[in-house]
């Protein structure tokens, strides 16, 4: 998690908060993140933000000293331009690092708010960035993570944070040999294809800032991040209503050849030097800046007891961000980095055997975009209108049902062997165990449980409704109004959850809890954008949020609706699986794939960035049995290669590696995972193709 200290509002310290960290007292809680807590603190001339590490986390020697790295890398950064980092204590029993507090909004978060941003202000943003990223390169420093989150805008000027990933130019590698690191949409094409990158690759990142701030898309573009990424290698940049000297300068700086572009200090010459002054944001922006006066007001800091200095210990300044040790983008490697927390109690078992050749392939006529594992069988539905369902011992089809509405986006619903799944004209099916037609029905799929199917319908005044379908017979037995919105009341792909005699319906900004026997609201919590929704025994998770923002991952109690527990990372959180007591998360390129503690959300392990899982894990969602996760994706390495789609297995309890295994068939650009006894299926989904196939691999 990047600290963004002005976006984050300011709590009262609880019990359970510590009073002092290091020799800074705590005044309030900025927030919490994937890897820790966030406070704000009196420091010797004003506010510091302190963010404090979690505990599980401390226990691993590689964190440590990354956070060690990270401070080392932030002390030879010098500029007014970038937020200065006051003080470390790698060694701490849990580890802290403190930085200047800047009362500024992040740049992402501001065009998400109150869009692009006029030329005027673009402008001087690309004087104050060009700035910083001349302070960083003199340091001997790459950045290499520089995007709009990374970007705090302050009523007197930008600063650009986090320099968790950077790695100096003297050669010392801060990580694997053959990893990629960085944001997907605001990668360079040298670090997308996973090759050496230097200072050129910031002012490409800069220039798909500078692209962002004026249009609200970057350069190239919006999908998948294997998607962006294909393009930043093979197509243009777009660069939107970019005008005049900075379209010229954005140009330049979106060369494909590295040796093309301009330097930071060429650019510096080329801008004017910025005017001080508090005038430079748009009032929109301005509006939102956090004020300093509402804040607790620091209290000189007490003289800290002696005691031993550690022998790593860091008291320093430096032109620097406070960043997690973590902090980074995504990242490919053929040997995993992973973080490991102590004994969990969760799931026993024997390991997972390292896998050998697919056991069978099952070809369709379409991209396969969902499936669902039943009794020895796994259900499959995508663009090719017909339902599957496919043996997983010889990989051939007990039987297929044609859709007449076209193709399925939906995972279907199995339910005591009875399938229920959609297509894209509003119909629902429900077949048996046979594949026999049971009873159809109008809306999109959204859950079944309870003995009722929960569709998203529309009456004939075109108001969304949940309505619920008899399982059995396929009687509507109620319908439960929604407020709609100009693009509709539900969620992208109908995230629902269905049991304990409750349903829960992600909507557009919100999760609703129903009666499933009335449909009457039991409760509802705000959630912008939902993704995902989980039930597992007396929770309800659910993952949503603006990705150019920040993602979230929220557990309610299911039979009230308090919230029990929240993480919050970059970009976007994806797909989750509960069991044995622990979240399993697909974390995006944000973190990479977590493992949480249910009760509580905190962290157990998680692999970062500089992980070989990439981005194309969006696509997956995490499965897992025993004492093993499986999920896949795509290395970052293999981009201008035939796709193809490599499958990891990982320790539950550890998240160390087990094996990875490289499958030939092509997947395009990612695929679809399910378990079934001891099988791990997968679909390809390829978006610019007709044709798909399923792979069973024991």
């Amino acid at each position: 998690m990047t600290l963004a200290p002005g976006l984050l509002a300011v709590r009262p310290p609880q019990p359970t908060d510590p009073t002092r960290i290091g020799p800074f007292p705590v005044l309030g809680v900025l927030g919490a993140g994937g890897m820790g807590q966030v406070y704000l603190a009196a420091g010797p001339s004003g506010h510091v933000a302190v963010k404090v590490v979690h505990p599980g986390l401390a226990n691993d020697p590689q964190f440590r000293a990354r956070f060690a790295r990270e401070a080392e890398a932030g002390r030879r950064v010098h500029s007014p331009w970038t937020a200065a980092v006051l003080a470390a204590d790698p060694d701490a029993s849990t580890p802290w690092l403190a930085a200047e507090y800047v009362p500024g909004v992040p740049l992402g978060r501001a065009v998400a708010e109150t869009g692009p941003l006029a030329s005027p202000a673009v402008e001087a943003l690309a004087a104050h960035l060009v700035r910083a990223l001349l302070a960083v390169h003199e340091a001997g420093l790459v950045h290499r993570d520089v995007k709009p989150a990374n970007v705090l805008l302050a009523a007197d000027r930008a600063r650009m944070i986090d320099f968790g990933i950077s790695r100096a130019l003297d050669g010392t590698r801060m990580t694997s040999t053959g990893t990629a690191v960085g944001t997907p949409a605001f990668m360079s094409p040298e670090q997308a294809d996973g090759r050496e990158i230097g200072t050129a690759s910031d002012l490409f990142s800069l220039g798909s800032v500078l692209v962002f701030t004026a249009t609200g898309t970057g350069p190239f573009g919006e999908g998948s991040p294997v998607t962006v990424l294909r393009r930043i290698l093979s197509t243009e940049p777009g660069l939107g209503s970019l005008t005049g000297p900075v379209r010229d300068l954005v140009a330049a700086c979106l060369r494909r050849d590295p040796a093309a572009r301009p330097t930071a200090a060429q650019l510096a010459d080329l801008l004017p030097p910025p005017q001080p002054g508090t005038d430079w944001l748009p009032p929109a922006v301005t509006a939102r800046l956090p004020d300093p006066a509402q804040l607790p007001r620091p209290v000189a800091p007490e003289p800290p007891a002696r005691r031993p200095v550690a022998r790593r210990s860091l008291l320093i300044g430096l032109g620097a961000v406070l960043a997690t040790a973590a902090a980074g983008g995504v990242a490919a490697t053929a040997t995993g980095l992973w973080r490991g927390g102590g004994p969990t109690g969760g799931p026993t078992g024997t390991a997972a055997p390292a896998p050998g050749a697919p056991r069978w392939s099952y070809a369709t006529s379409g991209p396969v975009s969902c499936m669902a594992a039943g009794d020895g069988v796994v259900h499959i539905a995508g663009s090719d209108a017909t339902a599957h369902a496919i043996d997983v011992r010889t990989g051939q089809a007990r039987w297929s049902y044609s859709l007449r509405g076209g193709g399925s986006r939906h995972t279907p619903a199995v339910v005591d062997g009875t399938v229920h799944l959609d297509d894209d004209r509003l119909t629902i099916y429900t077949l048996d165990a046979a594949g026999s037609l049971r009873w159809e029905a109008h809306g999109r799929l959204v859950a079944a449980g309870d003995g009722v199917v929960l569709a998203a319908t529309f009456d004939t005044e075109a108001r969304d409704q949940v309505t619920a379908y008899d399982a059995a017979t396929g009687v509507r037995r109620w319908d439960a109004p929604v407020a709609s919105t100009p693009t509709g009341a539900f969620a992208l792909d109908n995230p629902g959850a269905a049991g304990g005699g409750r349903t829960h319906v992600g909507l557009k900004h919100a999760l609703r809890t129903l009666d499933s026997a009335t449909g009457a609201t039991l409760w509802e919590q705000p959630l912008a954008d939902l993704t995902a929704v989980t039930l597992a025994g007396p929770l309800v998770y659910a993952t949503g949020g603006d990705p150019r923002v920040e993602s979230t991952l929220v557990a309610f109690d299911a039979a009230t609706g308090r919230e029990r527990w929240r993480r919050t990372v970059e970009d976007r959180y994806g797909e989750i699986a509960v069991h044995e007591g622990t979240v399993y998360a697909d974390g995006g390129h944000g973190v990479g794939l977590s493992a949480l503690d249910a009760q509580t959300g905190e962290p157990r392990w998680e692999l970062d960035r500089g992980s070989p899982l990439t981005t194309a894990m969006y696509g997956t969602a995490p499965v897992v049995a025993g004492d093993t996760c499986w999920i896949g994706g795509v290395r970052i390495g293999r981009l201008d290669a035939r796709p193809s789609f490599t499958l990891f297995a990982y320790a539950t309890d550890s998240g160390e590696e087990r094996w990875a295994l490289d499958l030939e068939f092509d997947t395009g650009y990612t695929a679809s995972i399910a378990l079934v006894g001891d099988t791990v299926v997968l679909g390809s989904q390829r978006f610019d193709a007709a044709s798909g196939a399923v792979v069973g691999i024991r």
